[in-house]
């Protein structure tokens, strides 16, 4: 067989013009094939302008609840959240018609029909919700929340969205470690008779896991064989692994470390060039040797990686009480936002189906979540969204390594890892639930790109 030479495209080659809107990111030790934008977002017209950015970084802010947080410091009864709500889904939609028209519609329907069951179910839930003005309200916001973090992933070109997540955990993490020193009675919360930081935040743990979001962007970005602004990475690093420590969540730092093992592990079967079963054999190796090893050195380790005592900190009880809600509405649930919620009414009635003397925010469980909300069948649709989004950053990075895909591992891997303790799928003005659809949607639209680039140029790599 005559021999084939392997196609790459060179950033020499390419236009200066549109040397902005290509991807040079790679992992080492293989040749790099950039990512070019679709053909119809490589006109200059077409690219986002730098108020879109504002925007973006505004939004996030405000998801993870900055502002009210600091208003709160001078303004005890103001609170303008739901009105900042629907002005970012309002620009958001106008945005995504403006410059896609419909096509967007068709491509989730496309690649997100699990994710979009789910949410019209929500919607309907309120049919036979125990609390249908919940429902109507909550499945509003989940729907508009969803496609803030669909704009985000799906406007942006990954180098600009990369700019985009960098100044906004710059503020979120290092705003938020001086606002809990500055002003701990709003920047910290009691937990346990402790005082943790909760930074610019609205609690503890979304502090937690956005802190762990930028230990992996951070992780990943200083990997990359060509990142900008590097020093300010590394600056992020101690005020991140500061904001992890004080928040004291838990489950996130257990997230956290499961989903760096799983990237270290891909890379280096990149380094390696191992594909296919072989990297995953060394996977799960490193899985069962890292288990055994936590077990040997303190049993106790394991558990309180996740929780702080053997019922996992009350979460057995709750997640008890939760599936005995499930087995009372098994097919539809009790509807979407009925009774997860902070109102008088709800809480009284979540403490009679629970049997118990207080309210939790949610069931810590996220499969327990939607099926407690919305049955049986829709929580197993939800999970296997979150296993498809998985799967899918896996089987585009052993088709080219990337630190996009490699990302979007680690980042899938700690939402399902933490998912297993909180709830953390189709929630409502959640910072988390916007941030995991924006890598979701990334994720996808970069694996297209090198697709339209392979049909272009040429595979990325051939065997002979």
């Amino acid at each position: 067989m005559p021999e084939t030479r392997r196609k790459f495209v060179d950033s020499r080659t390419i236009a200066p013009e549109k040397a902005e809107e290509t991807e040079f990111d790679a992992l080492p030790p293989r040749p790099y094939l950039p990512f070019s934008e679709i053909a119809s977002e490589n006109v200059q017209s077409n690219r986002p302008h730098i108020f879109e950015s504002v925007f973006a970084i505004i939004a996030l802010l405000h998801s993870a609840g900055a502002f009210y947080t600091i208003t709160q410091v001078f303004w005890w009864d103001l609170d303008f959240r739901t009105g900042l709500w629907v002005v970012a889904y309002g620009i958001a939609l106008a945005s995504l018609f403006i410059h896609f028209g419909p096509r967007w519609i068709f491509w989730l329907a496309q690649y997100f029909p699990l994710a979009i069951t789910v949410i019209v179910f929500a919607c309907i839930s309120q049919a036979w919700s125990m609390h249908p003005s919940n429902t109507v309200a909550r499945s509003i916001h989940l729907v508009g929340t969803t496609l803030l973090g669909i704009y985000l992933g799906y406007r942006f070109p990954i180098k600009s969205l990369f700019n985009i997540l960098l100044v906004t955990f710059a503020i979120l993490i290092v705003a938020g470690d001086i606002f809990a020193v500055i002003a701990p009675t709003n920047g910290r919360v009691w937990y346990f008779g402790v005082q943790v930081w909760k930074g610019l935040h609205g609690d503890k743990n979304a502090f937690g896991f956005t802190a762990i979001l930028a230990v992996l962007f951070v992780c990943v970005r200083l990997f990359s064989s060509e990142t900008p602004y590097r020093t300010l990475h590394f600056v992020l690093i101690p005020f991140i692994l500061l904001a992890i420590h004080k928040s004291d969540s838990a489950t996130s730092l257990g997230a956290c470390l499961i989903a760096l093992f799983v990237m270290a592990t891909f890379a280096t079967g990149t380094v390696l060039r191992l594909h296919g079963a072989a990297a995953f054999c060394l996977l799960g190796t490193g899985v069962v040797l890292l288990i055994g090893a936590l077990t040997f050195i303190s049993p106790e380790l394991l558990t309180s990686i996740v929780g702080r005592s053997a019922d996992f900190t009350g979460r057995q009880e709750v997640w008890e009480g939760a599936w005995e809600m499930t087995q009372q509405s098994p097919l539809l649930g009790h509807g979407y936002g009925a009774l997860w919620s902070s109102t008088n009414d709800t809480e009284r009635t979540l403490m009679m189906l629970l049997g118990m003397d207080w309210a939790p925010s949610h069931a810590h469980n996220g499969f327990l979540q939607l099926s407690s909300e919305m049955g049986i069948p829709i929580a197993i649709v939800g999970s296997l969204f979150l296993l498809q989004m998985l799967v899918h950053p896996i089987v585009s990075y052993f088709r080219q390594p990337s630190p996009v895909f490699l990302l979007g591992i680690g980042v899938q891997i700690a939402m399902l890892a933490s998912s297993l303790f909180e709830a953390r799928l189709f929630l409502d003005r959640n910072p988390i639930w916007v941030l995991y659809i924006v890598f979701s949607v990334a994720t996808m639209r970069a694996a297209q790109r090198f697709d339209e680039l392979a049909r272009t140029n040429g595979p990325a790599y051939q065997v002979a």
